[in-house]
């Protein structure tokens, strides 16, 4: 489970690991992919990716004041496959029920 960032929140960090995955030939990523934002309360984000392989997720940036900026939280929808049938959506919390934009994330 992701927890939500906090943008603009100052974060120290100790220490950071860095991870290499490499892939061969059968590693391909997700690819077709749109967004569809809904800007409703609480608004929402869907992504679906239609072609490749892999997998994918909505994430929503959703912030408590509908004006606010750049000061909103992140929000993850389920990691999808391509070959499911069904899509990534992130929605937004009662408490950060504005959306500001989102993305799909390929995995």
């Amino acid at each position: 489970m992701r927890m939500p960032l906090l943008m603009g929140a100052a974060v120290g960090l100790t220490s950071a690991a860095a991870l290499v995955v490499t892939g061969g030939p059968a590693m391909a990523a997700a690819s077709g992919c749109h967004g569809t934002a809904f800007y409703g309360i609480p608004g929402s984000f869907t992504s679906r990716c239609t072609s490749g392989s892999g997998y994918y997720e909505a994430i929503a940036y959703c912030s408590a004041n509908p004006t606010q900026g750049s000061a909103f939280t992140y929000i993850y929808g389920p990691t999808v496959s391509v070959y499911s049938s069904v899509s990534s959506k992130a929605k937004c919390p009662s408490d950060k029920k504005y959306l500001q934009g989102g993305t799909t994330a390929v995995l």
